[in-house]
């Protein structure tokens, strides 16, 4: 963890947008299938 905190720190500001969007890019991909399934199911119930 402190590696990290490190690189984060040494880092460029475009390499943390990098790291940033690469966590966001994952992250997002499980948010989009949540918000799918909840339409879904909101279409199901209707």
């Amino acid at each position: 963890m402190r590696r990290w905190e490190n690189v984060i720190e040494g880092s460029t500001k475009r390499g943390i947008y990098e790291v940033n969007f690469v966590y966001n890019a994952k992250m997002g991909v499980y948010a989009n299938l949540s918000s799918d399934i909840s339409e879904l199911s909101d279409i199901v119930t209707r």
